[in-house]
């Protein structure tokens, strides 16, 4: 997300790219990054995978971005059930 974050490849396109892009064509987009933040950014060995931290709070991400787009009328449903998710009161 960060606008100054430096390239790696020339498959990155970062989000505030995007809406900048959008931006110079003359549309207004609304943004919304829901998601989890790394545990430790440089850590002293490289493992593949989540930390057990991160791992559990992607739980909590699923259902954070579930009701984020129900709220905002995106119809979701259940993989296994087939049926409509409903906004939580």
């Amino acid at each position: 997300i960060a606008p100054f974050a430096p390239f790696h490849s020339a498959h990155d396109t970062r989000f505030v790219d995007v809406l900048q892009a959008a931006t110079l064509l003359g549309a207004r987009p609304e943004g919304y990054c829901l998601g989890v933040q790394v545990e430790n950014m440089y850590p002293e060995q490289m493992t593949i995978g989540l930390t057990p931290t991160v791992e559990a709070a992607v739980p909590f991400l699923v259902q954070s971005v579930v009701a984020f787009l129900v709220n905002r009328g995106v119809e979701v449903r259940d993989k296994q059930t087939g049926r409509l998710v409903r906004s939580p009161e």
